[in-house]
């Protein structure tokens, strides 16, 4: 294929320098919300690994799940409605 890749295109500028932004504060602003309503968490990953197995066991006897890791944090999503809320 020849021509100029996607992003040297206008069509590839106005994705990267516009939707793209938006859309990494719309994914933003949702895990904000679900971090207020209780549904999101993430925890920074430092320690020893006894230190961030507790982490993980006592998060997920509260019923959070582990989504992923990346950079240095644990994702966590509620899995179970917490014990506070019965």
């Amino acid at each position: 294929m020849s021509g100029p890749s996607f992003f040297q295109t206008r069509m590839g500028q106005i994705f990267f320098e516009g939707t793209m932004p938006r859309l990494y504060r719309a994914i933003d602003r949702v895990a904000d919300l679900l971090t207020e309503r209780g549904q999101y968490k993430v925890v920074a990953v430092a320690g020893e690994i006894e230190e961030i197995q507790g982490t993980l066991d006592e998060l997920s006897e509260d019923g959070w799940k582990l989504l992923h890791v990346e950079g240095g944090r644990m994702f966590f999503q509620r899995a179970v409605p917490s014990k506070e809320e019965g």
